[in-house]
């Protein structure tokens, strides 16, 4: 100790056997493990994925909830490290180091916590590739505790879902992790339900939804114009490229052309003579999935209302307008975003 201490280190916390010594000039933290008595050189950041990062994160202003130990590639000494630290106890019935699968009981169970697991690489046993933190059914984290844990680890709601467990997905566009969310209670009951937050480090970006998408917005004074005074407005907005057919001699209504690369095209449709509906058609359906659109409809002010109807759907804070994610084209026989009236 008196040698870290000649070479500027610290002491910062120290907790369950386990002493951390940090050095402000170099951004090196030392991590003093008692029971082997080893020293363990780690940066000091609390990046969910650093090898440094041992703080659950917990606080109001991070992410909430347990993040456990993400230290990308790290080792099983860190990982029990890390749960050493927070008095979380190796489950050995549970557990199976041999096959890289570690299971800690989670002390502090005033959240609903009941154990964190991680689960090495099957190659070498060496490296960290999975992680999850598990929760009792009857004490799962609000909505809105989810929402701040993912925004905290900059995780992004994809809609897509896990084929095998319909766990669904977010995913980090800059440092490729995904999470999965599973928290709906199955409605076979003889399903075993453990809800949980699951971690891996794949990069899915061929198979994610792009981040963002440029949005043309529609004209939503809807029932106050004929369809071709509507066409005459959008002829005065910046992405306004063109129109053309319908493809049905007009039975559905008018196409305009738009210079979004995403929605192309904008279908605006009509009913006893006036404008009621705006239809953005995107360049595939994988579009409709962006984060960026529910961004983009929060920012405009609209509110996702659960009860609205089948289709996800977002009302105009005025209450007049609604916004809807037809991604099977239940509406217009096509995938689209689709706004009209509210019913």
């Amino acid at each position: 100790m008196k040698k870290l201490a000649e070479s500027g280190f610290a002491a910062a916390d120290s907790a369950n056997g386990v002493s951390f010594y940090k050095n402000a000039t170099t951004n090196i933290e030392v991590a003093f493990y008692d029971e082997k008595k080893a020293f363990y050189a780690l940066p000091n950041s609390e990046d969910p994925l650093a090898w440094g990062r041992f703080d659950y994160l917990t606080d109001k202003d991070k992410a909430g909830l347990i993040v456990p130990y993400l230290g990308k590639y790290a080792t099983g000494e860190l990982i029990t490290l890390a749960e050493q630290y927070h008095g979380n106890h190796l489950n050995k019935v549970t557990s199976n180091e041999a096959t890289g699968v570690y299971v800690f009981d989670v002390t502090d169970t005033t959240k609903g916590y009941t154990e964190i697991r991680y689960w090495l690489d099957q190659k070498t046993k060496s490296q960290l590739e999975e992680a999850a933190i598990y929760f009792d059914e009857d004490k799962r984290p609000t909505t809105d505790e989810i929402a701040t844990y993912m925004n905290y680890l900059g995780l992004k709601y994809t809609s897509l879902k896990d084929a095998s467990d319909g766990s669904q997905i977010y995913f980090n566009y800059q440092k490729k992790f995904v999470a999965y969310l599973s928290m709906d209670k199955p409605e076979d009951t003889d399903t075993v339900f453990a809800p949980n937050i699951h971690f891996t480090f794949n990069d899915l970006s061929a198979q994610m939804p792009p981040e963002t998408v440029t949005i043309p917005e529609p004209i939503t004074d809807f029932n106050t114009m004929t369809l071709n005074e509507a066409v005459e407005k959008y002829k005065k907005l910046p992405y306004y490229t063109g129109t053309e057919d319908d493809g049905f001699g007009g039975a559905l209504g008018i196409i305009v052309t738009t210079s979004s690369p995403d929605f192309p095209k904008i279908l605006l449709m009509e009913d006893s003579g006036k404008y009621l509906a705006a239809f953005l058609l995107p360049n595939n359906a994988m579009t409709l999935r962006s984060p960026s659109i529910k961004d983009w409809l929060t920012e405009k002010g609209y509110e996702y209302n659960a009860k609205a109807s089948i289709l996800p759907t977002y009302i105009s804070k005025d209450n007049k307008v609604m916004a809807q994610f037809d991604i099977d084209g239940a509406i217009a026989g096509m995938p689209c975003l689709v706004f009209q009236p509210k019913e």
